[in-house]
């Protein structure tokens, strides 16, 4: 009798219906219940069951899969930060000071990190590349010679463009590349410039491009006061790297 109400037309209707029924507690209609109440108790508490599991797998799935797609959207985007275009490319300068008296001997040493001004960046964008329209630079000419001066240039910023009290320049005595290798290293150039006898207590100092004290500035620092006599000398060293890492 059972298995001949199951092959009824309507099975996939009523097993519906009844699976809702069963999921509220409730006992299916079948016309013999009357008979074997004792059996379906069992079938329905069975079908009970078995949906309550069904429920928790299927809400078990829903979560995994939602997790599973945040942790790969999370990934891809992170792919995509590491893989995209970056650059941190910069101007980096520091120099080193010392004085020396007469007798070769050092008297004062000095070593700072320097400010890199808007000027400078311009022209450094002016000279790398065939510019057709715009102007970021005054320079003329390359940047080739160093100033030092007795002004406070504590102040300096990027808008600074030249030095407060300058006493005099040089041209490089040499200006070595190194070329960038690896990836973590930019290419960097080491300057070098000897000033003699300079009798002045020099705080300040700066890369220009020509022998006018008001030529475009590519950086400038200053640092604590060095005092020199009429005989002492004073050596700058001024490291410029271009680190595009």
């Amino acid at each position: 009798m059972v298995k001949s109400y199951y092959n009824h037309t309507g099975f996939l209707s009523l097993f519906l219906h009844d699976l809702i029924l069963l999921s509220r507690r409730k006992l299916p209609k079948w016309p013999f219940l009357s008979t074997k109440i004792s059996t379906m108790h069992i079938f329905s508490a069975t079908c009970y069951r078995i949906m309550k599991r069904i429920q928790l797998a299927m809400f078990g799935t829903i979560i995994a899969l939602s997790a599973i797609t945040v942790i790969m959207a999370t990934n891809y985007s992170e792919e995509l930060g590491t893989y995209s275009l970056k650059s941190q490319a910069g101007v980096l300068g520091h120099l080193t000071l010392t004085a020396y008296d007469d007798d070769g001997n050092v008297i004062a040493y000095r070593q700072t990190d320097n400010v890199v001004v808007n000027d400078g960046d311009g022209c450094i964008a002016e000279l790398i590349f065939a510019i057709t329209s715009g102007n970021a630079c005054s320079a003329a000419t390359t940047f080739d010679r160093i100033y030092i001066g007795t002004g406070d240039s504590s102040g300096a910023t990027e808008g600074s463009s030249a030095l407060v009290t300058p006493s005099a320049q040089t041209g490089f005595a040499s200006a070595v590349l190194t070329a960038a290798s690896g990836t973590d290293t930019g290419a960097s150039t080491l300057i070098t410039a000897n000033f003699f006898n300079v009798g002045a207590t020099i705080q300040e100092a700066a890369i220009q491009e020509s022998a006018s004290s008001t030529s475009s500035v590519l950086a400038i620092q200053s640092f604590s006061p060095i005092p020199l006599g009429g005989s002492d000398d004073l050596t700058i060293q001024w490291t410029v790297a271009i680190d595009g890492s």
